[in-house]
């Protein structure tokens, strides 16, 4: 074998004679790749290419393949497959006439560097027969290649790329062909721009398919690159631009990340509008915000669930997981089952279902975290792989401050964006209602109020003569409480919601115990959860004392918090029955804002402060807005 791509060449030249089934090309590379792996880091192997493909991509400087490796099998259906040494076990990529599956019509990127762009101006072009054909006739007479050619409509000029080393020797082919129209100015002249590169753009999809040029051009403009030529046949098979060689690197890799060709099923084209939501916990909020997004219907958004992740594991479809799934995956939880138990379900922790998630190509990727668990290495994950986060959980921002900051920073790093209305609220707008206050220019001073729908069902029930065990059991039933009671009990669960709101106000510190009162008693604190709910009713007579002896002296049992930019305090308060506070009934929540413009009459904000459809509704809106709906 002789030359670059002989061995090729002759592997499939013996296959067509021979009638072979295959042909296996071993490389020293793992297979055709996605881009040039020195230029773009992670291009990846793409497990199957049209005959057509891989010849644009060899072509235009591909150098795995021979363009002409291909031609003994073309229409023969002998499939090419190249594959490593390395890994002989590797499948590599295929290369046939088979046209593959899926809604990626970019398949790969390439370039070819050392090239000069020619262009031959002037008006005595325009509607001269035989130009173009003289302008290739004096370059064929020279035998130099011509690699790409844009002209425009207009007929006023003509541009194509050769090689840059014959690049003079083509001007001065041109200027000996044309010295007659050039003397008498119908053709000012030829113009040779040295250092440029072809970046091809290749993808058998791509027919038929818009907004494939807009997103390459898109690409290059925020990369502050400059087109230099255009080139593209009616085939769609290609389009090729030209661009200053110093600039083809960064070309390609905008290209590549345009269409995320790095990862499983990338290629297509990205359309805004589109939103893959990540349920980080499937529990009763999670099954009920699954609900509401099937029934959002907005004609400049669609929203579907790519993923649900329990501790087990978790459930993954990049086309999104269809209601019926969903209501049956509902249906398996409420029985009891593990999300990796299901059908299709994959075992793993939160973080390595967010990093397998990352690897497929999606539109808009959210974190949705409902859990109430410390959840910031995941979440740490999710915004490093390029995704918004929703959150409801309140650990991962009413932890240490240190961590908390860490999170907002690395969001603020990668573009991202973080709401979490429903950590304090559920679905009243009191995050939203901050922001607004200040950004018109108030300044916060002081935030007063009820933050717990659990406890407020629990102090009216008790307070309408419902014993304290039976009051909290019924808020389990009704989807009120965490799923161990004790976490809103202990009150620390309106200490995180206070903690919040307190950093939002310029609070430095951390939520100490001493400013927050449990309702759990000691004995009750390390228990199992059967165990203490098994003794909750020792409770009961405590708090019916406790009851009686507010309403002696007119007040009514609440559970207040109250931040400031200096302090938090969290507890149990008797308030006066013409309190404001006290009219509170259920499972309201009601906060009072104090500002600099609401100071002799406070802000009020009150409404229902829990339940999973309340709150799932409050995650909802967060997710709209970050769609901009």
């Amino acid at each position: 074998t002789l030359g670059r791509g002989g061995s090729d060449l002759t592997a499939t030249l013996l296959a067509r004679g021979l009638g072979a089934a295959r042909v296996s090309l071993w490389k020293d590379v793992p297979g055709l790749l996605t881009a040039d792996p020195r230029v773009v880091p992670d291009a990846r192997v793409i497990p199957q290419l049209h005959a057509r493909e891989a010849a644009e991509l060899a072509y235009y400087g591909a150098k795995v393949l021979h363009p002409r490796a291909l031609i003994p099998v073309t229409g023969r259906r002998i499939p090419v497959f190249v594959r490593p040494f390395a890994a002989a076990d590797s499948p590599g990529t295929e290369v046939s006439e088979r046209v593959g599956p899926g809604r990626n019509p970019v398949k790969a990127l390439t370039a070819a560097g050392g090239q000069a762009l020619l262009t031959v101006t002037g008006n005595g072009m325009l509607g001269v027969p035989g130009i173009a054909a003289r302008t290739f006739g004096a370059l064929h007479g020279r035998r130099i290649s011509v690699s790409l050619i844009s002209q425009a409509s207009s007929e006023h000029s003509i541009c194509f790329s050769v090689p840059q080393p014959l690049a003079e020797d083509a001007r001065e082919g041109l200027e000996r062909e044309f010295r007659g129209e050039m003397a008498r100015g119908e053709i000012d002249g030829v113009e040779v721009s040295p250092d440029m590169a072809t970046i091809a753009v290749v993808g058998l999809g791509m027919h038929g398919t818009p907004g494939i040029a807009a997103g390459v051009f898109s690409a290059l403009a925020a990369g502050g690159i400059n087109v230099v030529a255009i080139a593209q046949g009616s085939s769609e098979l290609n389009i090729s631009v030209v661009v200053e060689a110093r600039q083809a690197a960064e070309a390609q890799r905008r290209v590549h990340a345009a269409f995320q060709l790095s990862r499983i099923a990338g290629g297509a084209v990205i359309q805004p509008e589109r939103m893959e939501i990540v349920l980080l916990g499937f529990g009763q909020i999670g099954r009920a915000l699954a609900v509401l997004i099937a029934r959002v219907r907005r004609p400049a958004l669609a929203l579907t669930v790519a993923a649900v992740i329990d501790r087990s594991g978790f459930v993954f479809d990049p086309q999104g997981i269809g209601p019926r799934r969903l209501a049956a995956l509902a249906a398996d939880k409420r029985k009891g089952r593990r999300l990796a138990e299901t059908s299709r379900g994959c075992a793993g922790t939160a973080e390595e279902a967010i990093a397998h998630i990352a690897g497929y190509a999606l539109t808009r990727p959210v974190v949705v975290d409902l859990t109430a668990d410390d959840t910031a290495a995941a979440l740490e994950a999710a915004l490093t792989h390029g995704m918004d986060l929703v959150l409801a959980n309140k650990r991962p921002l009413a932890g240490r401050r240190a961590a908390s900051e860490s999170l907002w920073q690395t969001a603020r790093a990668r573009g991202r964006r973080i709401l979490h209305e429903a950590t304090v609220g559920a679905g009243l707008p009191i995050i939203d209602t901050y922001h607004k206050l200040t950004e018109s220019g108030d300044r916060v001073e002081r935030i007063e109020g009820l933050l717990s729908g659990t406890l407020g069902y629990v102090l009216t029930e008790v307070g309408d003569g419902v014993p304290f065990s039976r009051a909290v059991r019924s808020a389990m039933r009704l989807g009120y409480t965490e799923p161990d009671p004790r976490e809103d009990l202990s009150g620390m669960d309106v200490g995180r919601k206070a903690l919040i709101l307190a950093r939002l106000l310029g609070y430095r510190g951390e939520l100490s115990r001493q400013a927050v009162e449990s309702l759990v008693p000691k004995w009750g604190r390390t228990l199992p959860l059967s165990r203490f709910l098994e003794r909750l009713a020792e409770l009961d007579g405590g708090w019916k004392r406790r009851v009686e002896a507010a309403r002696a002296q007119g007040t009514a049992l609440r559970y207040v918090a109250t931040v400031t930019p200096g302090k938090i305090a969290v507890g149990l308060k008797p308030v006066p029955l013409s309190s404001p506070l006290a009219s509170i009934k259920g499972s309201d929540n009601q906060l009072v804002f104090t500002t600099a413009r609401y100071k002799t009459n406070p802000l009020v904000i009150r409404g229902p402060g829990a339940g999973a459809e309340v709150t799932a509704a409050g995650v909802l809106n967060d997710i709209l807005r970050l769609a901009g709906a």
